[in-house]
């Protein structure tokens, strides 16, 4: 009755959105397996390493490399901007600190309004920064803040009534 259809698997790819490695030379300190296995990754996907404040020269890594790119209407940046256009950028490292009965737990997060995201660092050199602090002022709409913080095995969504500074 009806044509079969080939489903295709969906488009694998990766964007790091600069400060890879946190600085210029960064992939030459890597081990020789750890190298290895980064360029395993790079051939599995489509691989764009945007380039950061620390690391803004092409490390010779698989995948290309550029200052911005976009998708579908959404711009990707290292450096975070108001604008009109969607935009999801890193640099900052956001983290959040919620208070509940008491106590407070603080941990990275990704935090967003109607046109910016913000996304959390991974690694232990990157540090983070409380999306309270004077540095998300005027980038992040507070009257539209969605927060999800990272866990170890998931994220949890917290309502921004939770946040507190520090």
């Amino acid at each position: 009755p009806g044509r079969a259809r080939t489903i295709l698997p969906p488009r694998r790819r990766v964007i790091a959105l600069g400060d890879s490695f946190h600085r210029a030379d960064g992939a030459e300190g890597l081990s020789g397996r750890d190298r290895e296995r980064l360029e395993r990754m790079t051939g599995l996907a489509e691989w764009l390493w945007l380039c950061g404040n620390h690391d803004p020269l092409p490390h010779g890594l698989g995948g290309a490399t550029a200052e911005e790119a976009a998708i579908a209407g959404i711009s990707l940046a290292h450096l975070p901007e108001t604008g009109s256009k969607p935009l999801i950028a890193g640099h900052l490292h956001p983290a959040a600190r919620i208070a509940i009965n008491g106590r407070s737990v603080r941990a990275s997060c990704f935090v967003c309004d109607d046109n910016l995201m913000i996304l959390p660092a991974y690694g232990a050199a990157t540090g983070s920064l409380n999306i309270l602090s004077p540095a998300f002022q005027g980038l992040i709409r507070y009257d539209r803040l969605q927060v999800v913080m990272t866990g170890r095995d998931r994220v949890y969504p917290v309502s921004p009534r939770r946040l507190v500074g520090g």
